[in-house]
């Protein structure tokens, strides 16, 4: 198995489709219209199990490029899925059988779940992103902070410099005889 997911960051504003879409089919060996599926359910945020259908003798170099163009996509294809992700998945096929089996109280039910499960995922993030967001402030500030300090280091050395400067004028204008 395989999974294929969006990184909550984001797509790329120059996101594009269809290098997308055959870098999956290349990584994971299924067909087209699978795969665009794949990656439109990706886009929407959510975790897509795929099973690994490619040849074993699969080109390391060839997968290597179908991995970093994902990754420019803003995607990540990585192997193994989480019992979490196999649940997920189960939940969701069984929400699409329920609504096409016309068992609506039950696909309600498990559309229910799914949602409670994305608000979860979401509000994670959120909070990741506000972690992110304040280390960035943090950093921002640290650097304000030396900036500021060197400033300070800067007008001290300046008024050393005047103060010694000045101090050797005076010497310099001394008479020899001492002071009058």
């Amino acid at each position: 198995m395989s999974r294929l997911r969006i990184t909550k960051r984001g797509l790329p504003e120059d996101f594009q489709k269809v290098p997308a879409i055959k870098a999956v089919r290349q990584l994971t060996g299924i067909g087209l219209k699978e795969a665009k599926d794949a990656v439109e359910e990706a886009m929407t945020g959510a975790v897509v199990v795929l099973e690994d259908k490619r040849p074993h003798d699969s080109s390391a170099p060839a997968m290597y490029d179908a991995v970093e163009s994902l990754r420019t996509q803003g995607m990540e294809l990585s192997s193994g899925a989480t019992k979490t992700e196999f649940i997920i998945q189960a939940v969701r096929e069984s929400a699409k059988l329920a609504a096409d089996e016309e068992e609506t109280e039950l696909a309600i039910l498990l559309l229910d779940v799914l949602r409670q499960h994305e608000i979860n995922v979401t509000e994670k993030d959120e909070r990741y992103m506000e972690a992110q967001e304040q280390n960035r402030i943090r950093a921002h500030a640290e650097r304000m902070r030396r900036e500021e300090q060197d400033q300070v280091r800067e007008a001290q050395e300046v008024r050393f410099q005047a103060a010694a400067d000045r101090e050797e004028q005076n010497i310099a204008y001394e008479p020899e005889g001492g002071t009058l």
